[in-house]
């Protein structure tokens, strides 16, 4: 078994030193963190074809929290503060061992019945029948940008086959992969999905290509019955996709007698016949190329070009941009055996068959090879076509037993297609039961291999559980599911989370002594400020930019202080915060008469006159405050996707305030800019870039 190693990505936003320019006051990062998301344009830009998006989300206001004592008769403002660390936030992502998985596909039975089938041929040329492709994709370090290409293309591949009954076998270049990596079905949920996940094998398959052996090892009858496939009379395509020959460039290893082009085209022999019901296709650096047709292959696929060719197939060219036109052609070729075959669903009793063709009883010009009807000539497009016929098959089953032990928490079983939760699973007999014999034709059962998952993930030495947030796949885990350990920076979940899904952590770790607090003071009695410890000892600081910054030697984490100043205004009943306190938050209550209902607030100024207060009560008032408010953002990290080499070329924004679209903003490089914002808004800025640009 191939594990999937763990990778981990960092970010840390750390906090501004004391001394450190801009002034401690904005020490904090502010909340946008460069985060750029793909998405699909057609949510907010309709008719726009585009080649590339991003997003980012910005927000607006830095909004904290605050206390302070107001002394009503002494006239005084006190705030009372713990000396405190200065923390950074920090992401880490793993990612879960994505373990290999099986797939086992067993068919139902049913007593002796008698049936009847009706075909139409189709009128739009569509080719019917059964129809087995096996491709061979290259996983050496060469080949991700061509996975890439060949994983959306299922469509293409189909476009003159997709009425066919078909399936799709993929296994990889590289002998250690085993000999499947998955079977797509006509029928199966999220197939494009499933196909763009088989072909996407990775590059870390080895440099010497064994294409031609792992071909026939897919083909060969213990990993046909194993996997499910290759039903004994489908039509048969062979896909090899390749930047390079068998053997990498066609000689390392092939003076074995198992890398040449005739050990596939043996095993093709024995059980199709080659050029007729099999074929071998390629996107390939093919032989009759020069290499300035074909610049970004590595080595000519001269061995792959001979088994085409001796097969009548067809091929396309590796470094295409796009592989649409050669699976098209490929399919078109395909559909002209299919278009006279037929899959029944049953194998008929062959003395009990009457075919008709529009209304017409056929005695010959037909044969059928087990559950396949093949026509001499194809039917005319449109033509109707019946099959009667009596079969029988075993008596159906409630269980099933599997080749291999699977892991509980990771068996999938799909009826005919459709997934299921009713069954049972036993590890000791490897069965999958259910309690009565599911009407289904097919039972297929996909399923992971019982190795451990992982539990423990790295993190970093030194923090505190509750400042770790966890993740998987996106979904919040209760902090009571996970523990950690400070020593060794490890987080352990009570359970492991599944195959290759995304573990991401976001925490809080010290970065250095907090020394600047803000004094929530008018400009005018900043001169009053003083500062003490909780016995009154005077505390060496200074004031900066409306921040108290503690002397270093005066730092002692825990340790209470004081920031007190004189109350300006002449009525005795007010008081200026300093700043604009966030969307109602304010809440003031006095030590003898309780909280005031209904202070009022005028820009940074608090009325208490409404509140019936006593002359000599002390009031407490707790409130969110704007820390920082901005009206213009650097889009950051364009680099990082290629977008900073098209911000002057043919592309479009999409911006809301508050999820409200906006026109009114202004972009210059990679800075946009608005004339004004709400407080603790919102903005999200989407980039398009056209295909024309």
């Amino acid at each position: 078994m191939r594990l999937k190693l763990q990778s981990a990505v960092i970010t840390l936003l750390f906090a501004s030193g004391c001394d450190s320019s801009p002034p401690p006051f904005k020490e904090l990062a502010a909340d946008y963190t460069g985060n750029i998301e793909d998405i699909n344009p057609s949510e907010d830009l309709k008719g726009y074809s585009t080649l590339a998006s991003a997003e980012w989300t910005l927000n607006a206001s830095d909004i904290e929290s605050a206390s302070v004592e107001f002394d009503l008769q002494a006239e005084t403002v006190k705030q009372f503060n713990t000396m405190a660390n200065s923390k950074a936030q920090a992401t880490i992502e793993h990612v879960q061992i994505d373990r290999a998985q099986s797939v086992e596909i067993f068919q139902q039975g049913t007593d002796e019945q008698a049936i009847s089938e009706f075909f139409k041929q189709n009128e739009n040329d569509d080719a019917q029948g059964l129809l087995d492709i096996l491709i061979v994709i290259d996983n050496s370090g060469s080949m991700a940008e061509e996975q890439n290409n060949l994983s959306t293309k299922l469509l293409p591949l189909l476009s003159y086959v997709e009425e066919a009954d078909w399936q799709i076998g993929v296994v990889t270049t590289d002998a250690s992969d085993g000999c499947m990596r998955d079977v797509i079905a006509k029928g199966q949920a999220n197939i494009e999905t499933a196909f763009a996940d088989a072909i996407k094998a990775g590059i870390n398959g080895t440099g010497i290509e064994a294409g031609i052996p792992q071909a026939v090892a897919a083909l060969s009858p213990g990993c046909v019955s194993a996997n499910g496939w290759l039903r004994p009379n489908s039509t048969l395509a062979v896909l090899i996709v390749s930047d390079e020959d068998n053997c990498s460039d066609g000689t390392q290893c092939a003076i074995a007698e198992h890398n040449s082009a005739d050990y596939l085209l043996d095993h093709l022999n024995s059980i199709r016949e080659p050029g007729i019901n099999a074929r071998v296709f390629g996107l390939i650096w093919h032989s009759s190329q020069a290499q300035s047709q074909c610049s970004t292959a590595y080595r000519q696929g001269n061995i792959y070009s001979d088994l085409i060719d001796a097969t009548s197939g067809s091929w396309g060219s590796i470094c295409d941009n796009d592989y649409s036109s050669t699976l098209q052609a490929m399919s078109l070729d395909l559909s002209l055996i299919l278009k006279t075959q037929f899959a029944l669903n049953y194998e008929p009793f062959l003395d009990s068959v009457e075919v008709t063709i529009n209304d017409q009883v056929q005695t010959s010009g037909y044969s059928i090879t087990g559950n396949v009807i093949e026509f001499d000539d194809a039917p005319d497009p449109g033509a109707r076509i019946y099959v009667n016929y009596r079969f029988t098959t075993a008596d159906p089953q409630s269980a099933f037993t599997l080749q291999s032990e699977a892991d509980a928490n990771a068996i999938k079983v799909y009826l005919d297609g459709n997934e299921t939760d009713q069954f049972t699973y036993d590890a000791a007999s490897r069965k999958v039961s259910f309690t009565r014999p599911p009407q289904a034709r097919e039972i297929k059962v996909t399923y992971r291999g019982a190795g451990d998952l992982v539990k423990d993930f790295a993190v970093e030495a030194g923090l505190a559980k509750d400042d770790i947030t966890a993740y998987i796949d996106g979904n919040q885990v209760s902090i009571t599911n996970f523990s950690y350990n400070p020593e060794s920076g490890i987080v352990s979940f009570t359970e492991a989370p599944g195959d290759g899904q995304t573990v991401k952590f976001d925490y809080s770790k010290v970065v250095g002594p907090k020394l600047g607090y803000a004094v929530f003071a008018p400009e005018d009695a900043l001169d009053s400020v003083r500062v003490y410890d909780g016995f009154g000892t005077p505390i060496e600081s200074e004031l900066v930019d409306r921040v108290i910054v503690i002397s270093e030697d005066e730092f002692e984490l825990g340790r209470d202080f004081v920031i007190e100043f004189d109350n300006n205004l002449q009525a005795e009943d007010q008081l200026d915060l300093g700043f604009t306190v966030y969307n109602d938050s304010l809440k003031v209550s006095g030590q003898l008469t309780g909280e005031c209902a209904a202070p009022v607030m005028e820009g940074t100024n608090v009325d208490l006159s409404s509140c019936g207060f006593d002359p000599s009560e002390i009031i407490s008032m707790n409130f969110d405050f704007v820390k920082e408010h901005r009206t213009s953002f650097v889009l950051e990290d364009t680099e990082e996707i290629g977008l900073d080499e098209i911000l002057s070329g043919d592309f479009a924004y999409v911006v809301k305030v508050n999820g409200e679209v906006t026109q009114e903003y202004s972009i210059s490089d990679s800075e946009i800019s608005f004339d004004e914002l709400p407080i603790g808004a919102v903005i999200s800025v989407k980039l398009f870039r056209g295909q024309d640009s």
